[in-house]
Formats: C-alpha cells, structure tokens, sequence
C-alpha cells in the first residue's frame, strides 16, 4: 500500500469514529429528552452536552 492509501485509510478511520461519536451524543440528547419532566433541567443537560462538543 502506498502513502496515499495510508493517508486516507487513516482519515477514514477517523471519520468513522467521529460519526459513531456524534450518534451516540444525539442517542444522549434524545433519551434525555425523552425522561426529563423538568424542560430547563434538559435544556441546561443539552447546553452542556454541546459545550464539550464543542471543546474537543
């Protein structure tokens, strides 16, 4: 194999990865969602949810 199939094979894993990750952060959201009888309670969980997606 060659550099370039190395190089996209590795990106592809990561972007494999990424969208499993994102799932399982919307399967969060949505059962969270689904049980909360307190909606500023579920707003603040999702806020939070967000802010460490968008930390990294």
């Amino acid at each position: 194999m060659g550099w370039k199939e190395a190089h996209n094979a590795s990106h592809r894993h990561v972007r494999v990865e990424h969208t499993f990750a994102k799932l399982k952060v919307w399967k969060a959201l949505r059962d969270r969602r689904l049980h909360s009888e307190d909606p500023a309670q579920a707003t603040a969980g999702i806020a939070r949810l967000c802010n460490l997606n968008l930390a990294g």
